[in-house]
C-alpha cells in the first residue's frame, strides 16, 4: 500500500535514500563547490584535474555547467546556465598552482562585464557591483592572467 511505504527507500537510490545522498558530499568536495544563495555567492575549487575541469552544478533556482582550464599561466572559467536563473554577487575560484593573475576580464554572452576582484586565502574572488542575473542559455566567461 503506497500510503504506508517509506518514500525514502527507493531501490534506484540504493534502497536507502540517506545513504545514497551521502555520497553526493564526496562529489561536492571533489568540485570544491561552495554556494550561498541568499548572499549570491558561488565558488569552485576542483581537486581533480583543475587544469582541465568540467562539472554540472545546481543552485536554488538553476542548474548548469562549470568549466575551467589553466594553460600558459592563464586561468579561464565559464558558467553556462541550462535552466532557471542565477543571481551572482560573488564568484570565487581557487588558485591553481602555476598561476598568479594580475588582470581579470569578464564577459556575459560576449558583452564585457565589470567586477572588482582580489586574492583572498589562495582564492580569486570577483565581486559584482550589483547582483548579476544569468539566465538559461547565457554564458559567463572569466579570464585571469
Amino acid at each position: 500500500m503506497i500510503a504506508t511505504r517509506n518514500p525514502y527507500t527507493e531501490i534506484e537510490c540504493s534502497d536507502h535514500y540517506s545513504r545514497a545522498i551521502a555520497s553526493y558530499g564526496a562529489f561536492l568536495t571533489a568540485c570544491g563547490y561552495r554556494y550561498d544563495g541568499a548572499e549570491g555567492k558561488l565558488g569552485f575549487g576542483p581537486r581533480l584535474s583543475p587544469e582541465d575541469f568540467r562539472v554540472a552544478f545546481t543552485t536554488a533556482e538553476s542548474w548548469g555547467r562549470f568549466t575551467q582550464k589553466v594553460a600558459g599561466g592563464t586561468h579561464t572559467a565559464a558558467l553556462e546556465i541550462g535552466y532557471g536563473r542565477l543571481q551572482l554577487k560573488e564568484l570565487s575560484l581557487d588558485k591553481v598552482a602555476g598561476t598568479a593573475a594580475t588582470n581579470a576580464t569578464i564577459e556575459v554572452d560576449g558583452q564585457a562585464g565589470s567586477a572588482s576582484w582580489e586574492v583572498k586565502a589562495d582564492r580569486y574572488v570577483l565581486t559584482f557591483n550589483s547582483h548579476l542575473p544569468i539566465s538559461a542559455g547565457q554564458r559567463l566567461e572569466l579570464s585571469l592572467s
